[in-house]
């Protein structure tokens, strides 16, 4: 398989409408360049929404509780399937809604692309 393949044959579009192959450990384009994350120009306005559609389902334990996994997520303390599962056990039947916006907001490509699997594998 050539580099930055996807055998999968999915991509991953950002909100600057780049495409990305969704495959854990690929995050390169078919000319080898890695990709870095870049921050959308609403993002703040977005990362507002996310944290309302948050509070709205999640109580002040949940909520604290999330930012302290979601944290250990971003730092590579706990792995995407812990990640995930926590998310799933405290958000519920309210995942499929807020867990996009999540993906969408994580400043890392690859754990965008894991993030994104699993929900895929789970729907």
């Amino acid at each position: 398989m050539a580099a930055g393949s996807c055998a999968n044959n999915l991509t991953f579009t950002n909100s600057c409408g780049q495409s990305f192959p969704v495959n854990p450990g690929i995050n390169t384009a078919l000319n080898g360049v890695v990709h870095k994350y870049i921050y959308p120009v609403d993002f703040d306005s977005k990362n507002s929404e996310l944290l309302i559609s948050l509070m709205s389902v999640l109580d002040d334990a949940e909520l604290n509780g999330f930012r302290e996994m979601s944290s250990k997520f971003r730092q590579n303390v706990i792995s995407a399937d812990t990640f995930y599962l926590h998310c799933l056990e405290i958000m519920g039947d309210n995942l499929p809604n807020i867990f996009p916006g999540l993906i969408a907001q994580l400043p890392d490509i690859q754990k965008q692309q894991v993030q994104f699997q699993l929900l895929q594998i789970n729907e």
